[in-house]
Formats: structure tokens, sequence, C-alpha cells
């Protein structure tokens, strides 16, 4: 997740509900969720709380940086999802970024990617907690390389560069 640490609006609360679930039913979880960006609204202390409650430290690291000065671009660029599940949101500015660095993502059907994702088959789009959970525990490594794989076809979509010589 990259974006500023919303608990409630970002959605932040659902990817954490969703880890601690797979934990508490002894599910191999076989990633790392990094949240980075800056606090907003007491995120981190929320998140933090969250995760030492619940036990799911060795699975999420909280960044408390997030800026393209920072490093945290080529994070992204290195993950194999981009995560934002926004309760209500425009098409968030990760999303396009992720996709130009070929990078696929997960969202909710509030975060308004849904068009983008089922068009080009560039992520996973939830409706709610359980495909949330379900989408988690049976993903695989050979879909998101599929996935990745049609985000970099579509990266120029996304680029202001490309973008703007058509004019």
């Amino acid at each position: 997740i990259w974006s500023r640490t919303d608990f409630y609006y970002k959605g932040i609360d659902r990817i954490l509900k969703a880890v601690k679930d797979l934990s508490k039913e002894n599910f191999d979880i076989n990633f790392k969720l990094y949240i980075i960006g800056p606090d907003y609204n007491d995120g981190y202390k929320r998140i933090e709380d969250f995760v030492e409650q619940n036990k799911i430290n060795e699975h999420v690291q909280l960044l408390k940086t997030g800026s393209y000065t920072s490093g945290t671009l080529g994070m992204l660029a290195e993950s194999d999802l981009s995560i934002c599940l926004s309760r209500w949101d425009g098409p968030p500015r990760v999303f396009r970024e992720s996709i130009e660095l070929g990078v696929p993502v997960l969202g909710s059907k509030e975060s308004n990617f849904d068009v983008f994702v089922d068009n080009f088959d560039c992520g996973y789009i939830v409706n709610n907690q359980i495909e949330l959970f379900n989408m988690l525990k049976n993903i695989n490594k050979d879909d998101i390389l599929m996935k990745r794989e049609n985000a970099k076809k579509y990266k120029n979509y996304f680029s202001w560069k490309e973008s703007s010589s058509d004019f």
C-alpha cells in the first residue's frame, strides 16, 4: 500500500483484517505487506495497534515515509501488487503509476479502477471482505506474473509523456 495512512477511508483496515484472518486459519502467508505513506488521521498508531494486537507483525511492515524522493518508487516497481482498497475514491494515482511500472493492482470496487483492471486484465478487483480473503488465499505467482505482463503492455496508456505527445 502506497498512500496516506487513513486507516478507514483508504481501506487499510480491510487488508489488515484479511491478513489477520489468514493468520488465524494458520494459512501459510507467503507475502509481506508494506504500508508506505505519510501519517493521516492517526493512521500510524491505528495500524501499529492493529498489527500488534493481532500478532501479524511478521507479515506487515509500516514504513513511515512515502514520496518519490524517499526511494519508495523503487519498492513499488519491485512489488508483486499495488493495493488500494479505498471505500470511496477517484482512480488512485498510485494505480496509474503502478501500471506504468508494470505492477499489477489489487483494488476495491470503490477505488474506481475496475474498468481498467477488467479491460487490461492487469490486476484484481474485490467487492467485499470475503472476496479479498479468498483472493489472497488463492493467489498464485503465475497469475501475478501474467497480470504483470499485461500491465506492462498498457503502461504507455497511463504515461503522461506518451499521452501528451498525442497533442
